[in-house]
């Protein structure tokens, strides 16, 4: 259950860097403070870049 009211849309494509995505979309979760799929340690972004 997401904690939005279902007034957000997500949305965008990859275009390098697929490799980390999936690094990321793959660390080891945990349920905390009623969250699911909580990453068990923290994941840092070090840099992005978002085109418009």
């Amino acid at each position: 259950q997401s904690s939005l009211d279902d007034n957000y849309a997500v949305f965008g494509i990859v275009t390098e860097g697929i490799d980390i995505l999936r690094s990321i979309a793959s660390v080891n979760t945990t349920t905390k403070n009623m969250m699911q799929n909580w990453p068990v340690e923290d994941v840092i972004i070090n840099s992005i870049r978002i085109r418009i």
